[in-house]
């Protein structure tokens, strides 16, 4: 899925499991909002920021649920329409384990 597939009333889930209502250029959420433009088509969370004491992964779009009829809806459990999907990643001290077993 791409970023221009969004519409107005889905719902989306970052990588912090918090979730954000589409709401024009803007995802809305109960704490506070994020803009779409910060976003790169694939949905993940631009690397034009200056990094900081946050981590800018955690805002990288997960999921997107449908859309629901009423704010109160965003946490309801429901079959997400897309997922993303990625291969674990491995600590350097994994990729030190994995290089020593004798195999």
């Amino acid at each position: 899925m791409k970023k221009q597939e969004l519409e107005k009333g889905m719902v989306v889930e970052t990588r912090d499991k918090l979730r954000f209502l589409v709401i024009g250029d803007n995802l809305e959420g109960k704490d506070g909002y994020l803009k779409l433009q910060d976003y790169k088509d694939d949905m993940q969370f631009g690397n034009n920021h200056q990094p900081g004491y946050i981590n800018l992964d955690n805002f990288d779009i997960m999921k997107v649920y449908p859309s629901i009829l009423a704010l109160t809806d965003i946490n309801v459990a429901q079959q997400p329409l897309w997922e993303r999907r990625e291969t674990p990643r491995l600590t350097s001290d994994e990729i030190a384990i994995l290089r020593n077993i004798g195999l």
